[in-house]
């Protein structure tokens, strides 16, 4: 059975560099851990509608027997994604251009619809056909099989489900662009999120943030790769692979995320961005970034000013219209958190994995205590307890 820490706890093959415009694919199967995939290993940020984090848990993530679930608002956060922050072109298919496609489509399955069954002997099976041979009492001749063959061929299209994705058409325009369909609810959200932040007076903070993009350097969603020291104990450091994919690293003091949310009001991101652990994606970026200022050549540190790097700001915009947008700065203290926690679960995971190399039975073992912890049942329950544990109820359910 394969380790699912090889090349990541005692890396064989290290990697301390950045990478840009390296495949979404490529850099998935990439070796090193994430901050997505080490909070698997983090009690409280397990992601909504997932279990508790632990390190049980993220070594079957990386084993690959948890499958990472995409929802819905995902999507349409990678839509976004692409479209505000790494498409320099987009082509939106609005009815006019669907007809003039769907209409190219049909006459093209049509000519090779008709050049396929002519190049073949006749197919006394069809439809046609058969028919043809009933009225007629005999095969059809050259002539009358084309206009068959035709006849069968309005039935296929007829039949057929229309332009979609992967149809040649919608292939070549993705090709050199983002094709975006405004018959498609999620593609016609994002066409506004971008007109708002294009032009939306209220948006004018968020436009300052992406007019710094270096369209050049292509900046946007560099791949980062770093072999991060775990100090275990005293004078025991243990080498983590990692890897991060930020979302802009530009320069200057101050790195960047973009994130859709339900709502820009400073309490609900706030809490939104807690509950789903940005501040904690964002403290690991920021020391890979640090530890990699001593790893890599020195134009590449001061090309994304890798030693200032000491601040994070989130980018957030609505997914509903009017579809504000803000950069919200991560407190310090937040960040200071956020490494402080993703240490503790890193330094955790590798005591585990040495304990197992070790043969010891309980290495991966998330609980020891074998009772029970009392929750907070209703009062009629917890009246039940008290009196079977032999305690004298105090207050009591309601009579």
């Amino acid at each position: 059975m394969k380790d699912p820490f090889e090349n990541i706890i005692y890396p064989t093959n290290p990697r301390n560099e950045i990478v840009i415009g390296m495949p979404d694919t490529e850099y998935r199967s990439a070796d090193g851990l994430s901050p997505s995939g080490l909070k698997k290993a983090v009690e409280d940020l397990g992601g909504f509608g997932e279990p508790k984090g632990s390190a049980a848990r993220l070594r079957s993530y990386l084993a690959g027997d948890i499958e990472n679930k995409r929802s819905k608002a995902l999507g349409l956060g990678t839509l976004a994604h692409r479209l505000i922050l790494e498409s320099d072109e987009f082509i939106v298919i609005n009815d006019e251009r669907r007809k003039e496609m769907e209409a190219s489509r049909l006459a093209r399955k049509r000519d090779q619809l008709f050049a396929d069954y002519s190049a073949r002997k006749f197919m006394c099976n069809f439809a046609e056909a058969k028919a043809f041979k009933a009225d007629n009492n005999r095969t059809p001749d050259e002539s009358e099989q084309k206009v068959l063959i035709k006849s069968r061929i309005e039935r296929e299209l007829a039949a057929d489900s229309g332009l979609n994705k992967n149809s040649k058409e919608m292939l070549d325009l993705s090709e050199t662009a983002l094709v975006l369909d405004d018959s498609y609810s999620d593609h016609k959200t994002v066409i506004g999120m971008k007109d708002a932040l294009d032009y939306a007076p209220m948006n004018y903070e968020a436009r300052e943030v992406l007019a710094d993009i270096d369209q050049k350097e292509k900046r946007v969603e560099v791949s980062i790769f770093c072999v991060v020291d775990i100090t275990v104990a005293p004078g025991v450091t243990i080498p983590v692979q990692m890897k991060g994919r930020p979302d802009l690293v530009l320069k200057g003091d101050t790195l960047h995320d973009y994130k859709t949310c339900r709502s820009i009001h400073i309490e609900d991101f706030s809490k939104e961005s807690i509950k789903r652990g940005y501040f904690f994606s964002m403290a690991i970026y920021l020391e890979m970034l640090r530890q990699l200022a001593t790893k890599v050549p020195k134009d590449l540190c001061e090309l994304y000013s890798l030693p200032d790097k000491r601040k994070a700001v989130l980018l957030a915009q609505e997914t509903t219209a009017p579809f504000e947008a803000y950069p919200y700065e991560i407190p310090n203290a937040h960040l200071v958190a956020g490494w402080h926690c993703a240490d503790m679960a890193l330094k955790d995971v590798c005591k585990r994995y040495l304990a197992d190399r070790k043969g010891e039975k309980d290495a991966w073992k998330t609980c020891i205590d074998p009772v029970l912890l009392d929750p907070l049942f209703p009062a009629s329950i917890s009246y039940m307890i008290q009196e079977l544990a032999g305690t004298e109820p105090k207050g009591g359910a309601d009579e």
